[in-house]
């Protein structure tokens, strides 16, 4: 078996008609020996002045932090080992962003942040604000791993640049492998869940995980996957930016 990845994120309608870029950002790393994998999305806080930045920045951290401290030897195993190594990547996307903030104020580079790894003999997602994760057991299940994180008003989330951030980052720990993860930003929320449970809708999910078992080429499912979400039918629903990842498992060609 090799795990697949692919993913896009896409300018939203209400940024292109105020000349706003796309302020999402995501990415992937394979395990040595293909081994697992780690997945990262991140949407910067449109009230941010360098929100794009804060969500690449975010990014490109926390999947650094948490390839290095799985390559560690022994890498760590068991749920609280597990669990200390993403919360440490939460820790190590948090210092780049004061490092890339100079003398600017944090606040500039304010992003949320999703952290999924799957390998041999767990399965772990952190996350903090919006966006979600779900996960596809090997029997088919499919389950909403990480939910979008709650505020007290609508439209608010906590972004990794939060006084308290660290304290709310949320984290999981399965002793199972998943056969495949999707990681999405808010801007998909009202297409993907059940917005009452945070249930996942399988009918939105189909055809991003068939896409893993069909003849695969990364960067062309991945342009495939922004067209679809630079859609008309999908910009009807959703004028936020917008950033979907998936990666699974498959047959090795």
């Amino acid at each position: 078996m090799t795990w697949r990845a692919y993913g896009a994120s896409v300018c939203g309608s209400s940024h292109r008609r105020t000349g706003l870029p796309c302020q999402d950002a995501h990415g992937w790393r394979s395990l040595p020996g293909d081994a697992g994998i780690l997945c990262a999305v991140a949407d910067g806080l449109g009230s941010a002045a360098r929100a794009e930045t804060g969500a690449r920045c975010a990014v490109d951290a926390a999947l650094d932090a948490l390839t290095w401290a799985l390559a560690a030897d022994p890498p760590p195993t068991g749920e609280t080992a597990v669990a200390e190594a993403v919360r440490a990547a939460f820790a190590a996307a948090r210092v780049a962003l004061e490092a890339a903030a100079g003398d600017a104020p944090l606040r500039d580079l304010a992003t949320t942040l999703i952290l999924a790894a799957a390998a041999p003999g767990w399965t772990a997602v952190g996350q903090i604000g919006d966006g979600a994760a779900v996960g596809s057991w090997p029997d088919g299940r499919l389950e909403t791993l990480s939910p979008p994180q709650r505020c007290e008003y609508a439209n608010e989330t906590v972004p990794v640049t939060a006084t308290d951030a660290l304290d709310r980052v949320q984290v999981r720990v399965w002793p199972t492998p998943v056969r495949s993860l999707v990681l999405f930003s808010d801007g998909l929320q009202s297409l993907a869940l059940n917005l009452a449970s945070a249930s996942p809708f399988a009918p939105f999910f189909a055809p991003f995980l068939q896409a893993l078992a069909d003849p695969f080429d990364s960067d062309a499912t991945s342009v495939r996957l922004a067209a679809f979400l630079d859609s008309a039918r999908v910009c009807a629903r959703t004028d936020d930016d917008k950033t979907l990842l998936a990666a699974g498992l498959a047959e090795r060609a």
